[in-house]
């Protein structure tokens, strides 16, 4: 197989199918990106097994066509780096029946060995799978906004994904670790369809990370999530583990209300969190009627912190006690000057909104109190 083309197009091409690597593998192959002659297009690919990416890219070749000699496996950190830094001119890419690859340009030429590529993993094939369209810009805000909450525990793999679902016509996306929950609708979304796709957080990653178009087919088999847009489609299994049943998670009887600025809150937290406890990480909210008192006690180490924020609070005076990285992280994330958050009894979750909330999304975050009395 014998192609030319220019060295920043394939460098943009690999790009979108790098992200499918495995981080370590023991098998060769799996550190490859496929180059498959299709037509007048070539395929690269690579996968980890679990997700795959396939791109097409038009190329001039100057080979006839050969089955044998037409696909290829090539190692993928030569491939990249040998294209990301090359200036932007032409390159010819060349692989002889031994699969040995020179790929020349007017500054010089590089030569080093592939696989053969009919050894590569098949690209999964999606059977009887529900599908419908979805905006990729609108995806990867969503996916931004929650992402975060996603757990880390492989004891737990119901909790390790995101959860991507289409439900009575507003679409959603959720994660959470059991400690925290990060839910955004959007309740413009107009599909007939109830859809359910528990996937791996890198999948989401590489199908809202290429560049590419914004209008995304999703479909939603058994077992495969699959994303495609423009000359790119990203495929990963699901994982195979229930998600908890999140709207149960949500209390609808908070009726202690603050409203507060959002940078205030934060910076506040941020600072007395310095003289919490290293092993609690314990921060308490002490609310009153128009200022929260923010406190954090460290025994061990003789140091306490403390702060008076003005707020609007209504409600009977209250405290509470969070993970102070916890509600760092999802103030942090919250896309709004102002939020909201509403308690109930001590050990129920409170939740965070943004104020006001998007013309079209709804977005929630739930943290689970630590108990003050197990802390005293």
């Amino acid at each position: 197989m014998k192609f030319s083309t220019v060295s920043s197009i394939l460098y943009k091409a690999v790009d979108a199918v790098i992200g499918a690597l495995p981080n370590k593998s023991d098998k060769e192959i799996l550190e490859c990106v496929l180059l498959h002659r299709q037509g007048d297009f070539l395929e690269l690919r690579a996968t980890d097994l679990d997700i795959a990416i396939r791109h097409h890219v038009p190329v001039q070749f100057l080979s006839e066509p050969n089955e044998d000699l037409d696909i290829v496996a090539i190692p993928s950190k030569q491939l990249l780096e040998s294209c990301r830094t090359l200036p932007e001119i032409p390159i010819t890419f060349d692989v002889d029946s031994n699969y040995k690859i020179v790929l020349s340009h007017d500054l010089g030429q590089y030569d080093w060995m592939g696989f053969d590529g009919n050894s590569f993993p098949d690209f999964p094939v999606i059977e009887n799978a529900q599908s419908i369209q979805f905006d990729r810009s609108r995806l990867k805000a969503g996916f931004n906004l929650v992402g975060f909450a996603a757990g880390k525990d492989p004891s737990r793999p119901g909790m390790l994904g995101v959860l991507f679902e289409v439900l009575h016509g507003s679409a959603r996306i959720v994660a959470t670790n059991g400690h925290r929950l990060a839910r955004c609708i959007f309740k413009d979304y107009d599909g007939d369809l109830d859809v359910r796709a528990l996937a791996p957080i890198k999948a989401f990653q590489q199908a809202t990370r290429i560049e590419g178009d914004d209008d995304c087919t999703i479909r939603v088999s058994l077992d495969h999530v699959s994303f495609a847009f423009g000359s790119t489609q990203v495929v990963s299994r699901l994982i195979n583990a229930s998600f908890p049943d999140y709207e149960r998670a949500l209390p609808d009887e908070n009726n202690k209300i603050v409203h507060v600025r959002r940078d205030d809150i934060l910076s506040s937290v941020r600072r007395v969190n310095i003289f919490a406890s290293e092993n609690s990480n314990l921060i308490v909210l002490d609310c009153q009627d128009d200022h929260i008192k923010v406190k954090a006690v460290d025994i061990e180490r003789s140091s306490k912190g403390a702060e008076t924020l003005t707020c609007s609070y209504d409600g009977e005076p209250t405290q509470i006690g969070f993970n102070a990285q916890y509600l760092q992280e999802m103030i942090k994330f919250l896309p709004a000057e102002e939020l909201t958050l509403s308690m109930g009894i001590p050990n129920r979750a409170a939740l965070l909104k943004p104020t006001p909330q998007g013309d079209f999304e709804d977005l929630t975050f739930l943290i689970m109190p630590i108990m003050l009395n197990r802390l005293d």
